[in-house]
């Protein structure tokens, strides 16, 4: 019996290390499981310089462009090695090639045009860099906005729960009717819609967001940095003009199809006079080229006095809707006394709430249009944010 009673004890024992060991264990897995979570759900805190590097490092197309680069490079070193080739060859291997072929060697079109091919690949990596940074700024201000809307909409919500308790007690004290104080509740509803609205917004513009930098749709973003109005520098509008001009890419790669266009007239000319079909089909390319840079100019430089239109016209505006806001507050405060004094309606204070705060969206909405129309000049200058196509 003793016997029995020892294997019962060690049994239990046993049971009861293992049942205390499992809780631990078990324990220990809910609480790294939380952390997960509590990691996953915690928000990421950007500025717009952390933005850019992190949508650049994370960006699936910046791996197809090296992969691109190396691909146009083998293509490169062939037609390289075959302008070697045909350089070092005695004269009468050169002269057993095609008359115009000959000549295209001779006059550095095939070099031009491996050279074009492999300077596109190399540029159109720092276009998508272009691009990916002009993108993530976009975004970056989107959200900003977005986020604004949502306080202004929260300001409106507050500010109708103060009219709606101070309606309730006025009722009370009978200075108002049952049909005011309703009147007071319907605009706190209606501000209340209002911040539903600007919630459902902010969230769209979270995921586009999230999109842009190749994060997960649902991530919680903090933007530090403090986007408002800041003056931008003096410009020289020629100079931006001269500097957009130098840089982009687009241009200078329709500047050397005209440069080959034209070679390539020349060494058809050697076989072909200037009255056959060929030689004019080559002519008609010259001048299409020819074409094609100067509408690239205009438009680059169009493009470049748009954005300083719209820059400066943003511009310009803000102080009107400084002011706008300046004056709907003065306008609301006196509504709100005249209410309480009896001596207006809880709609007009309501109507006055209401143009407060369509008067600090407007200038919200105004400085975003500042800073995109900012934002385009400075990128209106720059290599382009286009991919360019072969030649």
């Amino acid at each position: 019996m003793k016997k029995i009673f020892t294997y019962v004890f060690v049994l239990v024992l046993t049971l009861s290390l293992i049942t205390t060991s499992y809780a631990q264990d078990n324990e220990k897995v809910i609480e790294s499981s939380n952390e997960s979570k509590d990691l996953k759900e915690a928000e990421i805190k950007f500025n717009l310089e952390k933005a850019i590097h992190y949508a650049l490092e994370n960006n699936d197309s910046m791996e197809i462009q090296e992969l691109n680069i190396k691909k146009t490079e083998v293509s490169y070193d062939k037609n390289i090695s075959d302008v070697d080739d045909f350089e070092d060859a005695p004269s009468y291997i050169q002269n057993q090639t095609p008359v115009v072929q000959r000549k295209m060697f001779k006059l550095g079109i095939m070099e031009k045009s491996a050279d074009l091919s492999l300077n596109i690949a190399k540029w159109n990596k720092d276009i998508k860099i272009n691009e990916i940074k002009y993108n993530v700024e976009k975004a970056y201000y989107d959200l900003a906005q977005a986020k604004k809307g949502v306080e202004i909409a929260k300001e409106s919500v507050e500010l109708a729960k103060e009219q709606f308790e101070q309606g309730k007690k006025m009722y009370e004290l009978g200075t108002i009717s049952n049909q005011q104080l309703l009147n007071i509740e319907l605009g706190l509803a209606r501000a209340q819609s209002g911040l539903d609205s600007a919630k459902m917004g902010l969230e769209m513009q979270e995921m586009n967001f999230n999109n842009t930098l190749g994060l997960d749709l649902d991530k919680k973003i903090n933007l530090t940095d403090n986007v408002s109005y800041k003056e931008h520098e003096e410009i020289d509008l020629q100079e931006a003009i001269t500097k957009a001009l130098e840089s982009n890419k687009s241009l200078e790669v329709t500047k050397t199809n005209h440069e080959i266009s034209k070679l390539t007239l020349e060494a058809i000319k050697a076989r072909y006079p200037k009255n056959t079909y060929k030689y004019r089909e080559q002519e008609i390319e010259v001048k299409k080229a020819a074409k094609s840079v100067e509408t690239a100019e205009k438009g680059i430089e169009m493009g470049v006095r748009s954005a300083y239109l719209q820059l400066t016209t943003a511009e310009k505006q803000i102080a009107t809707y400084e002011k706008s806001v300046e004056k709907s507050e003065r306008a609301y405060e006196l509504a709100k006394l005249s209410f309480e004094l009896g001596k207006s309606t809880t709609t007009e204070v309501n109507q006055a709430r209401i143009d407060l705060m369509n008067a600090k969206k407007d200038l919200s909405s105004q400085i975003h249009s500042y800073n995109m129309a900012l934002l385009d000049f400075r990128y209106s200058q720059g290599i382009g944010k286009t991919q360019i196509g072969g030649i």
